[in-house]
């Protein structure tokens, strides 16, 4: 028994990307039309190609990674795969002879993380978060914690219990899921 999700980049991302790239944009036109109102007409050109040509190479960059940018999960009976396309090239494995507990639980990336991606904090936590308020939290037993978001929880749940070998404790948070 397995389980496998591919997340694409959360919706909201490119209306922020878009937003962001717009309000920068507004930024540089902005900056170039005091130039050429303060008289110096003659450098405006430019002073606002430059920064656009750049702006568009730059910003059109970012947008393109973040938005073809994919967390590949895999859940089988050996372990738990992790890969963030494009950043890992290889997936990240999760063996579970290395996990002491997995917890199937509600996941929020701005209050835990900080918002989405590869994320880390201070309490050897980390998180892969892209799409999904749910996921699974597994409590490694050298102390690191990996917490992953998966949309299809309830499936990956089932997954998860049956392939759970002994010696690894399974908990469930989400009260819509308890068997």
């Amino acid at each position: 028994m397995t389980f496998t999700e591919h997340q694409r980049a959360p919706r909201i991302m490119n209306w922020i990307m878009l937003g962001a790239g717009a309000i920068s944009l507004g930024f540089i036109i902005f900056t170039a039309a005091l130039l050429a109102l303060d008289g110096q007409a003659a450098f405006v050109l430019d002073e606002l190609l430059i920064p656009l040509g750049l702006h568009v190479v730059i910003f059109g960059f970012v947008w393109v990674v973040m938005w073809r940018s994919t967390l590949h999960i895999d859940i089988t009976t050996e372990s738990v795969q992790v890969r963030f396309a494009p950043f890992h090239r290889t997936p990240r494995t999760f063996a579970w002879n290395d996990v002491e507990r997995v917890i199937v639980r509600p996941v929020n990336p701005f209050g835990e993380f900080g918002g989405w991606g590869i994320r880390w904090n201070f309490s050897k936590i980390t998180g892969y978060v892209w799409r999904g308020k749910t996921g699974i939290d597994l409590r490694m037993r050298d102390g690191r914690r990996i917490v992953i978001t998966i949309e299809d929880i309830a499936t990956a749940s089932d997954v998860i219990h049956a392939v759970v070998p002994t010696g690894v404790e399974y908990e469930q948070r989400i009260p819509a899921l308890m068997h």
